[in-house]
Parts: structure tokens; C-alpha cells; sequence
């Protein structure tokens, strides 16, 4: 069953990707228009 484990890493690995391009995405986003987070809080 070491497909299951290879399988699960991947996906473990894709998400954290995922989480960190969105921080840095957001990141981007704050710098370039600061005003926008004021308008969403």
C-alpha cells in the first residue's frame, strides 16, 4: 500500500503549495493597492 502514502504525500504537498502562493499573492496584492484592505475591513 505504498501507493496510498505517495498518493497522500502529493497531495499534502499541493495544498501547501496552494497556501503559500495565495499568501503571496495577498502579499502582492497589500503592496500594490494598500487601499483595498481598508475598504474590505
Amino acid at each position: 500500500m505504498e501507493i496510498w502514502y505517495y498518493i497522500g504525500f502529493g497531495v499534502f504537498l499541493l495544498f501547501i503549495i496552494g497556501v503559500i502562493v495565495w499568501l503571496v499573492m495577498d502579499m502582492i496584492k497589500e503592496k500594490n493597492n494598500p487601499v483595498i484592505k481598508k475598504k474590505n475591513d
